[in-house]
């Protein structure tokens, strides 16, 4: 069996990664909940899942007083780190589309599909929508758009789409 499976190398490694690799401590300490799951995972993968283990645990030892951004159960995207992050934000986007199959969050609204996809736009404009040395857009490849299709260019197209354009 390996050193990472036993304790304490197990719970050391994960507090590594949590603190260290991962520089959660902040958002962990502000109840970032998206900005954690979004670092961890990369996207939204299980996020409805891990909602509902931290939701049970919150009510189990009554720990309500301890949040900062649940409300009800539910985080919000404007209040996350995720909100200023482009990549973060067209996460947002993607994970809430009901025309994509990304899985883990079940509940796909346009509403929030269009706030993602919006949101990494205005990111976008603000860092002056950046290239390569080559003149290419520096967002290409993301969660499975092909390098092909700017990030940028997706991201319009699905507003068409979803009628937030």
């Amino acid at each position: 069996m390996s050193k990472l499976e036993q304790a304490p190398h197990a719970i050391l490694s994960a507090a590594w990664f949590y603190a260290i690799q991962s520089k959660l401590i902040e958002p962990g300490n502000s109840d970032d909940f998206i900005w954690i799951t979004r670092s961890i995972n990369g996207g939204y993968n299980g996020y409805d899942h891990r909602l509902e283990y931290l939701n049970r645990t919150v009510e189990t030892l009554n720990l309500q007083g301890c949040l900062k951004r649940n409300k009800n159960g539910i985080y919000n995207f404007e209040e996350s780190k995720a909100f200023n992050e482009k990549r973060a934000a067209c996460a947002w986007g993607m994970w809430h589309d009901s025309g994509l199959r990304k899985s883990g969050i079940a509940n796909k609204t346009p509403a929030e599909a269009i706030k993602g996809y919006k949101r990494y736009l205005e990111l976008d404009d603000a860092a002056g929508k950046p290239v390569d040395v080559q003149g290419n857009p520096k967002d290409q490849g993301w969660y499975g758009i092909g390098k092909e299709k700017p990030v940028r260019y997706f991201a319009e197209n699905r507003l068409k789409i979803l009628g937030g354009s």
